[in-house]
């Protein structure tokens, strides 16, 4: 997701896929960025 939303609790579906074709399993990073608040986090995909 890359864009503005108002204040709330939100979802987000991550498909796993890069250019069409399936992730491996892995150890895999995302950027949480509020204002000048950045979190960034590991995610393990298991397949």
């Amino acid at each position: 997701v890359n864009r503005e939303k108002p204040a709330g609790t939100y979802e987000v579906m991550f498909n796993a896929e890069m250019d069409g074709r399936p992730l491996p399993s892995g150890v895999y990073f995302y950027r949480l960025t509020i204002g000048d608040f950045v979190s960034t986090k590991k995610m393990i995909l298991a397949k």
